[in-house]
């Protein structure tokens, strides 16, 4: 019989016996479709992906394939062989181009395998509109999924964990509840980073950038918007002890402080299936220090620091989460502080929103779902500053995955707003995308701007 298979390289009919396995029908597709292995196609009923056949060893017959069906394959992005490799994103996981095995090897936290093993099912107690016996569930008492918009509005949740946005996608795959198992071998890998950069070496028959360029290489516009989990929900610190160091400098010296935070990742029940940091030491680097902030080197010295500092938390059984700095101005009421940080003003300012790129993308989090073998980053930014009533305070914050790839692509400069975000100018070696943002106007309606020259720097949290 015949089976007619819809590709990117067009349409293909594939000859196969009635008795044929779905593994033999993929082997004769490969060469078609200059795939590297059979494994490496992605087969489905459906052109959008939906319903995957994964059954290799079932006959085509038993699968409800008959002469003349047509079904839909395309190449895993990460098996294709790629001639572009993307220098900006090489880690100790792998790149943007590294082969499927690479993803399948990376090494994740011990925190994210301990949520794979769980089902991340939220349960509910019997229901007054419940009309059936104690062991049984109806709709109303049913479990529900760790991304339930109408659970996480009920309680305030405004952003959901990277674990329960990670079921969100596979639930689109209909990949559900315990996820620790092995992917599927013919399974495209759903998590991707942006990228806003040129290709730097573009299939295309043109010089490579700055010379010549194309809608290969050339970026998409960029559409800024809330990014809907967190990679970490929580910051814990094990003892007071641990940032009273911090204040005691500030009390003396009235200058600022900056410091690393050290210690580990532990499940927090607080939100479903989420993450927090805990942290048990705080090491200061070496930096210059004022009323107004602190001056830090960022560059090799840093980094030859920080890996010292790494090297002995590891000893200790400990591990960079993150960094913490004070911003404190003395009121003039003793024993109390000006309260900077709020909404009439800023929440954080782009110098440290910058800086949070930086650090975020120089510790990447392994992902086993990503095509490239990291996805986003678990490393947290705390500020130490007064709160409403005069009192000394802790916010946390990390900026998005959207925020790094501009970083990235050096696009964005932080401005003398100190809640705006300038866009670069456009040279002859900096190619600078279309920028837009969105937000809820006064007619409750909601319309996109352009983020040149500056844009609001909560649409990078």
């Amino acid at each position: 019989m015949i089976i007619r298979v819809r590709s990117p390289e067009g349409m293909h009919r594939v000859e196969v016996g009635l008795n044929d396995t779905l593994r033999i029908l993929l082997e004769k597709l490969a060469p078609l479709m200059r795939a590297p292995t059979a494994d490496a196609i992605v087969l489905t009923r459906d052109a959008r992906g939906q319903e995957i056949l994964a059954e290799f060893e079932h006959s085509l017959v038993s699968l409800g394939l008959k002469h003349g069906d047509m079904v839909f394959a395309n190449v895993a992005a990460s098996a294709r062989p790629s001639a572009e490799p993307n220098e900006s994103n090489d880690t100790a996981v792998g790149t943007t181009q590294a082969p499927r095995e690479s993803a399948m090897r990376v090494q994740q936290d011990a925190v994210d395998c301990e949520l794979e093993h769980e089902s991340g099912l939220i349960p509910r107690p019997r229901d007054t509109m419940c009309t059936h016996g104690a062991r049984a569930m109806c709709e109303y008492c049913l479990p529900i999924e760790p991304f339930d918009a109408a659970y996480l509005e009920e309680h305030n949740i405004k952003h959901m964990s990277f674990q329960a946005y990670l079921r969100k996608v596979l639930s689109d795959h209909k990949i559900r509840g315990d996820i620790s198992g092995a992917v599927p071998a013919n399974f495209a890998l759903p998590l991707e980073e942006p990228e806003y950069g040129v290709r730097s070496k573009c299939p295309g028959a043109h010089a490579p950038w700055p010379a010549g360029i194309c809608s290969k290489c050339q970026p998409s516009a960029v559409t800024l918007q809330r990014q809907p989990f967190r990679m970490v929900d929580n910051v814990e610190f094990a003892s007071r002890s641990v940032v009273d160091t911090l204040l005691e400098f500030w009390r003396v010296s009235r200058c600022q402080r900056f410091g690393l935070m050290y210690g580990r990742y532990e499940v927090s029940r607080d939100v479903p299936l989420g993450v927090k940091a805990v942290v048990e030491a705080v090491y200061e680097p070496s930096q210059g220090c004022e009323e107004d902030g602190v001056r830090v080197s960022v560059g090799p010295e840093l980094d030859a620091e920080i890996a010292r500092a790494d090297a002995a938390a590891t000893a200790c059984g400990m591990q960079l989460v993150g960094m913490v700095f004070t911003d404190l101005t003395p009121a003039a009421e003793p024993g109390k502080v000006l309260y900077r940080r709020h909404a009439d003003s800023y929440f954080m300012t782009s110098l440290e929103c910058r800086l949070a790129a930086y650090m975020q993308e120089q510790r990447p989090s392994a992902c086993r779902w990503a095509r490239a073998g990291r996805f986003g980053s678990k490393f947290v930014t705390c500020c130490v500053s007064g709160d409403a009533d005069g009192g000394i305070d802790i916010t946390a914050w990390q900026v998005s995955n959207s925020a790094q790839a501009m970083h990235r692509a050096d696009l964005v400069v932080p401005s003398s707003v100190p809640s705006k975000m300038c866009v670069q100018e456009a040279t002859a070696t900096r190619y600078v995308p279309d920028v837009f943002y969105r937000y809820i106007n006064e007619y409750k309606l909601s319309v996109t701007a352009n983020a040149k020259p500056a844009f609001p720097i909560e649409y990078l949290l």
